[in-house]
């Protein structure tokens, strides 16, 4: 393949997904992903895309899983896999409908969270007993509802306003989901106890005392101003140095977990996906494998 006839491909590519009215998010990466498909395609002596089969798309997640991340140390992360497979299929749904009519690239089942990436129902006990009974534990408790209990992701549950947890119907409104979408989650048993404790028992000492400049973010900070995903991040860090989990542990871990340990309970993928916020249950599959995998 000539780099005129994938840089065609990919403009073809990117204005399907400008057409589709993705989020810009999505047009400005996944053709760059597809980029790199294309290079390493070309670098095989591969030069069709109908010669493409399941296993040149195993080889390539292979070769992804073990390429450095170009911007710190360490390989890709599985997050960043995960957009990879995203891509494909989007690409290959594009190949379907403007290109190779009748193509389909089938994307081979490939595990990009493995178990490292989830706690255990005892690790996630373990985090909570290492909280303290002061404002602070109060707060470390609401963070682990609303990134586990919950399963938001980060920016999710930093955007959170006290009045989005409505407490008559024990639910809890994102209403700055991914791509703009918003959802209601069930907040029950321990979890919306916690969150109701915060607010009433520990979110007060995080207030300012000048009503002007209150703010309306559930979680704050110690400068009475909305808390920042780092600093959040910094409290779960913080939490697992008191225990002897020895995985890497981040806000993204905690909603992995709780995916997992609903799959496991029976819920059902449809239901999953919904509590997760997932456009497609494509992307709640993936934690099938790792219930395989144990």
């Amino acid at each position: 393949m000539t780099k005129p006839q994938y840089h065609q491909l990919i403009q073809g590519f990117t204005e399907w997904l400008t057409l589709l009215q993705h989020h810009q998010s999505t047009i400005d990466n996944s053709p760059q992903k597809i980029k790199e498909f294309l290079t390493w395609l070309t670098a095989k002596k591969i030069n069709r895309i109908t010669d493409i089969t399941t296993d040149t798309l195993t080889r390539y997640m292979h070769y992804l899983s073990h390429r450095k991340n170009k911007r710190r140390a360490g390989g890709l992360s599985a997050n960043y896999l995960n957009m990879h497979i995203t891509s494909l299929t989007q690409f290959s749904t594009y190949l379907q409908q403007s290109c190779e009519q009748g193509f389909i690239i089938d994307i081979p089942r490939y595990k990009a969270i493995s178990q490292r990436d989830v706690l255990t129902p005892a690790e996630i006990n373990t985090l909570y007993q290492a909280t303290t009974p002061d404002a602070m534990g109060l707060r470390d408790r609401a963070i682990l509802g609303i990134y586990y209990g919950c399963g938001l992701r980060r920016s999710e549950g930093a955007a959170l306003d006290v009045e989005d947890l409505l407490l008559r119907k024990q639910l809890l409104y994102v209403r700055k989901g991914k791509n703009y979408r918003e959802r209601y989650v069930p907040v029950t048993g321990r979890v919306f106890n916690h969150l109701l404790e915060y607010i009433q028992l520990g979110r007060p000492c995080f207030e300012s005392e000048n009503s002007v400049t209150r703010s309306t973010a559930l979680l704050l900070s110690r400068h009475h101003k909305r808390i920042n995903t780092q600093s959040i991040y910094q409290r779960v860090l913080q939490l697992k140095e008191k225990t002897n989990i020895t995985k890497q542990v981040g806000l993204h871990t905690l909603r992995h977990s709780i995916a997992t340990h609903l799959l496991q309970s029976g819920m059902k993928l449809p239901d999953i996906a919904r509590f997760l916020g997932h456009r497609s249950i494509e992307s709640t599959q993936i934690y099938t494998h790792v219930i395989n995998d144990r």
